[in-house]
Formats: C-alpha cells, sequence, structure tokens
C-alpha cells in the first residue's frame, strides 16, 4: 500500500557543518577553486535555491574542518549538474572515505542525474572532510551536508496531520469581490525543481515547470517510546564521572563500546534536535522507507513537546514543516 504524502517511518538528516557553522565550531573552510568565503559557507546553508558556480581542474578541492571529531554516516548533495560529467572523492583525516549508493552516487563515478545524490559513509572518525573534483568541468551546487542520520524507532501514529499550504493572502474589495494576493506557490527552485532527477536538463530556473506545488507540513506523534533511544543519557562531553544508575538504561556511543556523551550520543535529541538548535536550523527528512524523490523534504522542526504517561516510555508530538 503506497503511502503517497502520509510519513510513516521517519529518517533525520541533520547537516553537522551547519550546526558546526551556527555554533562557533567550523574552523576552516578552503578551496582550490575560484569560491570566496561566502560562497563556501553558502555551500553549507542548505539552502539549495542559491547555487554556487565554479569552475575545477581535475583534482580540485573543497575542504571544511571542524574543531572535534566527528562520525558522519551519509553525505548529501543537493540541487547539482553533475550527470555525466563530474564526480567526488571524499576524503577526511585518514584518507578515501567508503560511500555507498542511496540516490544517484556520485561519488568515484559519474552520476546517471543531475538534481541531487546521497550516498552512505562507514567507519568515519574524522574533523575534515574534503570534497575532491575528479573532472575538470563547470560546476553548479546548490548544498554539501553531511552528518548522522536519525531513523526513527517506529512508524508514527496513525492520528497524523498532513496538509499543503500556499503563500497567499486575500481580502474582498468594497464592491464583495475576492483579490488575492500569492508571494510563493512551491519551494524555490535549484537547478531543478526541488528533489526532482533529470539526465537531460541540468538548470531550468528560467524555464516554467509544471512541477509539484505547495508547501507540505506534517504534524506527527510517537506513542510509547523507548525514553533511552529518544532523550540523552549523558548530556556531558564526557562520561568521566558517569556510570550507570540501577533504574537507567544507558546506551552506547556511536562507536558501539563506549558510554554515550553528547558528541557520540545516538538518541533523537542529541541526533536532532541538538543539531537544528530547535527549530533554528533546517534539516532534511525521508518521510518514508521509500527512496523516491517525492518522499523528501527540507523541513524545520516546531511544536516539539514530550510526555509522559509511562515509567519507561514517552510520548512524542512534532511539526515538520516543508521549507520555501
Amino acid at each position: 500500500m503506497g503511502n503517497f504524502q502520509l510519513a510513516d517511518k521517519l529518517t533525520f538528516y541533520t547537516s553537522y557543518p551547519l550546526y558546526a557553522y551556527a555554533s562557533g565550531m567550523l574552523e576552516l573552510a578552503e578551496s582550490d577553486t575560484d569560491l570566496t568565503q561566502e560562497q563556501l559557507f553558502n555551500l553549507i546553508n542548505l539552502n539549495p535555491s542559491k547555487i554556487s558556480s565554479f569552475n575545477t581542474q581535475a583534482l580540485d578541492s573543497i575542504g571544511f574542518y571542524i574543531n572535534h571529531n566527528i562520525k558522519p554516516d551519509f553525505f548529501m548533495t543537493l540541487g547539482h549538474n553533475f550527470a555525466n560529467q563530474q564526480n567526488l572523492t571524499l576524503q577526511g583525516d585518514d584518507g578515501v572515505l567508503d560511500a555507498t549508493q542511496i540516490v544517484n552516487s556520485n561519488i568515484d563515478t559519474d552520476c546517471e542525474y543531475n538534481g541531487w545524490s546521497l550516498v552512505n559513509l562507514a567507519n568515519v572518525d574524522s574533523k575534515s572532510m574534503i570534497m575532491q573534483f575528479n573532472n575538470q568541468s563547470d560546476n553548479m551546487v546548490g548544498s554539501f551536508l553531511w552528518g548522522r542520520k536519525f531513523v526513527a524507532p517506529q512508524n508514527v501514529d496513525v492520528s497524523q496531520t498532513h496538509s499543503v499550504s500556499y503563500g497567499y493572502k486575500s481580502k474582498k474589495s468594497v464592491s464583495g469581490k475576492t483579490i488575492s494576493t500569492l508571494n510563493y506557490s512551491k519551494t524555490g527552485k535549484w537547478l531543478l525543481d526541488a528533489w526532482e532527477l533529470d539526465a537531460d536538463a541540468a538548470d531550468t530556473r528560467n524555464m516554467p515547470t509544471n512541477s509539484r506545488n505547495g508547501i507540505r507540513t506534517w504534524s506527527v506523534n510517537f506513542s510509547f517510546l523507548q525514553d533511552s533511544k529518544m532523550m540523552a543519557q549523558n548530556n556531558m562531553l564526557n562520561s568521566n564521572n558517569f556510570s550507570q544508575d540501577t533504574q537507567g538504561e544507558y546506551s552506547l556511543g556511536a562507536d558501539g563500546s563506549s558510554l554515550s556523551d553528547t558528541n557520540n550520543s545516538t538518541d533523537f535529541y542529541t541526533s536532532v534536535i541538538k543539531m537544528t538548535m530547535g527549530g533554528h536550523l533546517p534539516l532534511v527528512v525521508n518521510i518514508s522507507d521509500s527512496a523516491n524523490s517525492d518522499q523528501w523534504a527540507i523541513v524545520r522542526i516546531s511544536d516539539y513537546s514530550i510526555s509522559q504517561t509511562n515509567p519507561k516510555f514517552l510520548n512524542y508530538k512534532l511539526v515538520l514543516e516543508e521549507q520555501v
């Protein structure tokens, strides 16, 4: 049974470089290309409507450096013209990173489509993320993001609300006619329309397209979630003087062995709410198990709240509003 535009199994993709930039932990952004510092920062602002154009020679690179190690498990490129002309090699502190395709991979092989790409990363522990461009090309890119995704431990409740809104205001004239002013009707165009893939068209910003319109909002609830998966076990920078008490369940960190802390915990708060500073920063969400392009959105989180009706389980409520 298709879910169409209703949410079921949510996966959250937060941008660690955007969080580091907003919180003062991004130490350096540099490039072999002619990109300015402002343009480099635009590449991690998660606003793919703002396209950066630049030329690369083979093996030119763009690098971002954060002041502590992170363990990203995905890398995403939004709004690109890479089809059959450009691919990247990703490098961390210890060399080349292993990547596996999820959608339209552009890592170490030319991707099939223009539009956007997503790969999984494995066994990364690095302060740096260096994107090496393997071909001479005229590149256009909207946004890069990488970090640790969070897969919700269960489906949302069936009592969700999904709405599609348009940015118009209407009023009635003296004669009783309705006058409507439309400020926006859909998400901003990247090179193609948001989340579209196309092997031939690379830039349709100056072309009218009959794409999906409206701004989507999902109001979702989760009932009876285990507290240890959803709330931080240890909000401190390390686990010094921290031990398991007799009543709590303390999960392991992202490395699978050490106790969790605020740098490597895998709970919802640390992975999503902290990384977006509540609703201050946007993130990418996949609303289902499907990788189809209409199942993705750039959203902000609002009305985030927790209630407890059982000693071991929590109820969650949040609103995901698609960004223009």
